[in-house]
């Protein structure tokens, strides 16, 4: 993370965190004032800091009364009441009459691990919202199913668990990143978040298209050839011959005789 405002700027605005005090474009009179700073972040500033990619001086003056909000995974109390409360929220905006949700729904939501935390989980809900018809919520468990049946990453960091994570979700989705069927709408992220963390991650399309996309077309015609040559032998149950790359090219472009 580097610095979007000049070191003017920031000069300023560490002044008025320390002094509480400011002096408006063009005037020359000091205006004081009286504020509190909420500041929040998702990255571990202190080491920022010692990495030189987060200035100390701003640090140490934000860094009053810290706050620390563990990942919804590391509380999972929580989760029945912050689901209850987005049903509750989400279907009196759709007008929906939804009231209940089943324990198997619960067991499933509370035993999820939400690497898109509260978020995720909120989007969650919403489209569950939509596909209920009646007064019971109705939740895709096939989605968490289908991430639970994936081998978990042994001995990895959280970065790089999201960055596998990210990756599986954009193969299932055939590279769609926005949309009905894109990877953002299923990680419970906004497009543009997720473009963000995979320039983050260093995600590139080369991670997660497949080899068939990557191919070129006359590849792939000369590879669906190769294949109804082979069925065609096996039902004449006729010998078969294996040929080269370039033996094949030059049966394809030989004359009729």
């Amino acid at each position: 993370m580097r610095w979007a405002i000049s070191r003017s700027n920031c000069n300023q605005l560490l002044r008025v965190l320390q002094d509480h005090e400011f002096e408006r474009l063009g005037s020359n009179r000091t205006v004081r004032v009286d504020l509190r700073l909420i500041a929040a972040t998702n990255r571990d500033l202190s080491k920022q800091v010692s990495e030189g990619e987060f200035r100390s001086d701003l640090f140490y003056r934000l860094n009053v009364f810290p706050i620390h909000i563990p990942a919804l995974r590391e509380r999972r109390s929580d989760i029945p009441w912050l689901v209850r409360h987005f049903v509750k929220k989400l279907s009196r905006r759709m007008d929906k009459g939804i009231d209940s949700v089943s324990s198997a729904t619960m067991e499933a939501l509370v035993n999820w691990h939400w690497p898109g935390n509260i978020r995720e989980l909120e989007n969650l809900i919403e489209r569950s919202i939509i596909l209920s018809d009646g007064p019971v919520l109705r939740t895709p468990l096939a989605e968490l199913q289908r991430e639970q049946a994936q081998p978990a990453i042994a001995d990895a960091t959280l970065e790089s668990a999201e960055r596998e994570h990210i990756i599986r979700v954009l193969r299932e989705c055939g590279g769609l990143v926005s949309g009905a069927k894109g990877a953002a709408l299923k990680l419970g992220l906004k497009r543009t978040t997720l473009q963000s963390k995979m320039g983050k991650l260093k995600i590139s399309r080369k991670d997660y298209a497949s080899e068939k996309i990557l191919c070129s077309d006359s590849r792939l015609n000369l590879f669906s050839l190769r294949r109804s040559m082979v069925a065609e032998v096996s039902a004449a149950r006729l010998p078969v011959v294996v040929r080269t790359d370039h033996q094949a090219n030059q049966l394809v472009n030989s004359p009729k005789s």
